[in-house]
């Protein structure tokens, strides 16, 4: 606390009063000055009387001309004790923060060692040239004086007109204690979406009844805003993204029930100067209006400089600008999934960079030609995976829904070429659809073929009956090149499901027959065989070598509405490809609703009651395991049923 006293032996009146009166001081560590810059306000850090812990209030006047701190006390989810927060500073060692002082005249006093330094309004001049009661400045006042001298904000003056024009000054003003965020202009180049805030839209800027410093918020959870009523309802949420230094706070606004004005969707902004405490609240600038809808996708992109959308941007503007010429131009509704920084910084060596086609591919494969927000995906997913159509020729992308392992939550995947990413920041709407921020690059694959069948969640079956003779082993080679038609969990179930005489427990005694089956799905060669080069070979060169104790296997193919169907030679029905073109570092996995089996691959189940044996204990183990997945994967099925 070295820095803090040092500071406080340069007032020598509150020094003398440190001696002899009650009072209360929240210190800033050491640590704390290391990212501080600015002019310190030691007497915002002083409370004229001793308040212990337990009586911390929610708003407490200063010495500093009586200007309020902020208190937040925060449940720490995990123990069965608060957090308590002075504005954006933590209060270290609650346990040493109950110990009381005693000045020279026996005065009770309370010292709380806190993790920021506590930034007063105005940051620094003289309050007398200010013209306002000293440090005591509402929203209003901050509006007002943004221009001066004594305050280093960016443009408000376009906000503080509209406010004007509307006639609602009242809302920064006098009482009440509110989280204000005001949409400022970090350059010369005026939004108008600023012009279209009336009463309604400059409300939903205002979390009401609560003052919300981003270190103590509540993150990803809709508040309400003072424009939530009958007719319209506008939540804001807090959310994080980045993490260290990269780490940047943006809110989200939500419109539901628009009114003539404003559209319903998501609008994201980030802040981009936090905690600004005023005498009715706290203050965030950010750097464009809430809730109103003012840009279509391409725009979103270009005027997202150095946001979560840029090194998409800047990627698409380097390696495909055609693609985006065509998103400008294209009409109709759509929906582009776009990677975060961190994604595209993953692939910045990636060899498909210099391949023009291939990239044209991967962005055309984050671009679905319709309206889909993620509430819509929800609804259609359950119980089943959704896929849609995206730009990129016969390209599909794949959505469900999972459970976060930690918080328990459900959240939103997608896959498509290969590559599983999570949604991140879903439903941020323009006017011709919606941007989903994602956390993988699409179509770019990252895992060899044994790493993607382990992962992928609709692929459990096949990776568990490639493990019971060590088929799997040879998927992580480098050197070979695969094509492997997998069978997806349901196929595999259904397929047994038709045939009573033929059982998978059955199957599972026999892990050479196992072997023998999945061979038969597993194309080796010098290069990978995606769905269109199988459609485009003709039926006499469409047989393919599979594993040199195997027969090749041969195929017919056809397309129909954008869907492969596959047709096995030994087989007499055609077979859909439920997903293709999933690549691997190593080859390609085409995904199929049906197994390539025949009845006589399986013992009959009356002629094996007595029958197989499993020839090793791992087998033995592995194949308890798959007991017990396939009767999950029943019981599953039976619910999605």
């Amino acid at each position: 606390l070295s820095q803090f006293y040092s500071m406080v032996e340069r007032d020598p009146t509150l020094m003398q009063m440190m001696k002899r009166d009650a009072m209360t001081v929240f210190a800033p560590t050491n640590r704390a000055f290391q990212s501080f810059t600015g002019n310190l306000n030691v007497l915002y850090h002083v409370l004229p009387e001793w308040v212990p812990l337990d009586r911390l209030d929610y708003r407490l006047e200063t010495l500093a001309n009586r200007a309020v701190v902020y208190i937040t006390r925060r449940k720490v989810p995990t123990a069965p004790y608060y957090e308590v927060f002075v504005n954006n500073a933590l209060i270290l060692d609650l346990r040493a923060a109950n110990h009381s002082y005693r000045s020279e005249t026996n005065k009770q006093q309370a010292l709380y060692i806190i993790d920021d330094v506590l930034v007063s309004i105005p940051t620094f001049g003289d309050s007398d040239k200010l013209g306002v009661d000293g440090m005591r400045v509402d929203t209003w006042e901050l509006l007002l004086l943004s221009h001066t001298i004594y305050f280093s904000f960016p443009r408000a003056r376009p906000l503080r007109k509209q406010v004007t024009q509307q006639q609602q000054e009242s809302l920064y003003r006098g009482s009440g204690f509110h989280t204000f965020f005001l949409p400022v202009e970090q350059s010369f180049k005026p939004r108008s979406s600023l012009t279209r805030l009336d009463r309604v839209g400059l409300e939903g800027h205002i979390i009401r009844n609560r003052v919300l410093f981003t270190a103590c918020a509540p993150y990803n959870e809709p508040l309400e805003t003072l424009a939530f009523g009958e007719n319209v309802k506008v939540t804001i949420t807090f959310v994080t993204y980045g993490t260290g230094r990269d780490a940047r706070v943006y809110v989200m606004s939500r419109t539901a029930l628009p009114n003539a004005r404003l559209a319903s969707g998501t609008v994201i902004a980030q802040i981009v100067k936090a905690n600004l405490p005023v005498s009715n609240g706290v203050v965030h600038l950010i750097n464009r209006p809430l809730v109103v809808v003012d840009n279509k996708i391409a725009q979103a992109l270009q005027d997202d400089e150095d946001g979560i959308f840029s090194k998409f941007y800047d990627l698409i503007a380097d390696y495909g600008p055609d693609f985006f010429t065509a998103l400008q131009s294209g009409n109709g509704p759509k929906t582009l999934l776009v990677p975060d920084k961190t994604a595209v910084s993953r692939i910045q060596e990636s060899k498909y960079l210099n391949d023009h086609k291939k990239m044209m591919e991967v962005f055309r494969m984050h671009l679905i030609q319709e309206s889909l927000p993620i509430d819509r995906i929800r609804r259609s997913n359950t119980g089943m995976i959704g896929h849609y159509a995206t730009a990129a020729p016969n390209m599909f992308v794949y959505f469900d829904l999972q459970q976060n392992k930690q918080s328990h939550e459900s959240i939103v995947t997608v896959e498509g070429g290969g590559v599983n990413a999570t949604v991140l920041l879903p439903d941020i709407t323009t006017i011709d659809g919606y941007i989903h921020v994602i956390d993988r690059v699409l179509g770019l694959p990252h895992m060899n073929v044994r790493e993607k069948l382990e992962t992928d969640p609709m692929l459990n079956l096949s990776y568990e009956l490639g493990m019971l003779n060590r088929f799997n082993d040879q998927l992580n080679k480098t050197t070979r090149r695969y094509t492997f038609f997998v069978p997806r969990d349901q196929a595999w179930l259904n397929w047994f499901t038709k045939r009573s005489s033929r059982r998978l427990d059955v199957f599972l005694q026999h892990p050479d027959k196992v072997r023998t089956v999945m061979e038969r799905h597993l194309i080796i060669a010098d290069r990978v065989f995606r769905m269109s080069d199988l459609k485009s070979m003709t039926p006499e060169t469409l047989i393919l070598p599979t594993t040199s104790n195997s027969a090749p296997l041969r195929l017919r193919v056809r397309l129909e509405d954008r869907r492969f169907f596959i047709k096995w030679k030994e087989g007499g029905n055609w077979i859909t490809v439920f997903r293709h073109d999933i690549e691997c570092t190593n080859g390609i996995i085409h995904v199929l609703d049906e197994p390539l089996m025949l009845d006589s691959d399986i013992p009959d189940a009356a002629s094996s009651a007595a029958g197989g044996h499993i020839s090793t204990s791992s087998s033995t183990s592995r194949a308890s395991a798959l007991f017990v997945l396939v009767a999950f994967m029943r019981h599953m099925l039976a619910i999605r049923q």
